[in-house]
């Protein structure tokens, strides 16, 4: 999860970009959800980039969007 300000449109865009190329779908603006864990390295970087705006929660169980 992510709230991050319009004035940072451009990096809001890349990490919604990054998201995608992970296989994340997005559930609402701000929340994804994706099939294995990001990487590490990945989340470093972007912790680094929005410091407290990043919100990182792991499932209980895989997500399926098949309802």
């Amino acid at each position: 999860m992510f709230d991050i300000p319009s004035d940072k449109r451009s990096e809001r865009d890349w990490l919604r970009y990054q998201l995608k190329g992970f296989n994340y779908s997005m559930l609402q603006k701000g929340v994804w959800v994706g099939p294995f864990p990001l990487p590490q390295g990945f989340l470093s970087y972007a912790e680094s980039i929005f410091s407290k705006k990043l919100i990182i929660l792991k499932l209980a169980k895989p997500f399926s969007n098949k309802f």
